[in-house]
């Protein structure tokens, strides 16, 4: 018989994902009625396949319509270059930090320049 392994349903993390602390930039705009604002700068604290927690100057309001561009960490000297675009929708918000779920994502390649 195996000992009895108790949870703390209070303290556990219910997300399904797990989650990798990354410190990159990251631009983002807000989208309102099938256009978007001017891009914002923030830095991520932590990425998984279902979301994206980031810092900037203010948070975004939960329930927001968001672009998030993603310069994707490259070898040195490393060609064609990668960005990660999401689109998502901000799910909460606390100081200057907001949690983005991830509707739609890709990897795009752009001209060194």
């Amino acid at each position: 018989m195996s000992p009895a392994v108790e949870t703390n349903p209070v303290s556990a993390d219910r997300r399904s994902a797990q989650r990798y602390p990354v410190d990159a930039a990251l631009h983002y705009r807000i989208v309102k009625n099938g256009s978007a604002d001017p891009a914002q700068q923030g830095r991520i604290i932590d990425i998984s396949n279902s979301g994206v927690f980031f810092e900037a100057a203010r948070s975004v309001c939960p329930g927001t319509r968001i672009e998030i561009c993603i310069a994707w960490p490259m070898l040195a000297g490393a060609s064609p270059r990668l960005e990660l675009h999401i689109t998502g929708r901000t799910v909460r918000s606390e100081d200057n930090r907001t949690g983005v779920e991830i509707l739609q994502s890709e990897f795009v390649t752009c001209a060194v320049n």
